[in-house]
């Protein structure tokens, strides 16, 4: 049986930096060689939505929180609203946010040397089934994302881990994760489709990565999808 990994997602900013780590030097930029020649990701799983990696981050967020099951509670003369969510990778990958499945490739650069081994053994098979060469995959994924887990363990030694905003409508809410790490999360995001091909790489993260994820998560966050919707653009 496929064994899967669940992820603590309100602690996602710190559970993720805490096991990855700066590579040695800086990593040789990825040519067009390291993007997939015309290869067709046979055996590689498909699970959900046929093509959820072509959906948009406002899709994802509507039909996530669709099924969000809200609660509230009075607690004196206070009302606590709340949400709980489940996400299955393999039931429905296209529910998770491209952040989210990114950052769980990235423990494939952690600096627990078992931990990295584990995902890479776990990925780099199928990797290759996309037309990817594996060691330039690897290579590419941590050029693109160097100054993002740079940034992030130097707030998370700072304890600077969550920002408060206001949504669009007025409320006052938080995401667990520093504003700035926010942004460059969404940075090496950018920079590594860039690299490795924006539609491939997509369909990668979504195939592949996003079925090995559970998630599970329940807070008092008045507006769910305004946190969702915030660090899907980086936290702007």
């Amino acid at each position: 049986m496929k064994k899967r990994s669940t992820s603590a997602w309100l602690l996602l900013g710190s559970f993720v930096s805490l096991g990855l780590g700066q590579s040695s030097g800086a990593p040789p930029r990825a040519t067009s060689s390291d993007r997939p020649q015309g290869a067709r990701a046979a055996g590689v799983v498909t699970a959900g939505t046929a093509a959820g990696w072509t959906m948009s981050d406002d899709d994802r967020i509507a039909r996530r929180t669709r099924s969000v099951q809200t609660s509230s509670r009075a607690l004196g003369s206070t009302t606590i609203s709340g949400y709980s969510e489940s996400i299955d990778g393999l039931q429905s990958p296209e529910l998770f946010l491209p952040h989210e499945v990114f950052d769980h490739l990235l423990w494939g650069l952690s600096n627990d040397k078992k931990r990295a081994t584990e995902v890479r053994d776990k990925f780099d098979s199928k990797i290759i089934v996309f037309g990817y060469d594996k060691n330039k995959f690897w290579r590419t994924l941590a050029a693109s994302a160097q100054p993002y887990l740079t940034t992030q363990r130097s707030h998370i030694a700072r304890h600077n881990n969550s920002t408060v905003f206001q949504t669009p409508d007025g409320k006052r809410t938080f995401v667990p994760i520093n504003r700035d790490v926010c942004a460059a999360r969404i940075v090496a995001l950018e920079e590594a489709r860039r690299r490795l091909g924006s539609k491939d790489f997509d369909r990668f993260l979504y195939t592949v990565v996003a079925p090995e994820m559970s998630h599970s998560e329940s807070g008092n966050a008045p507006d769910r999808a305004g946190q969702l919707r915030y660090m899907a653009g980086g936290c702007k």
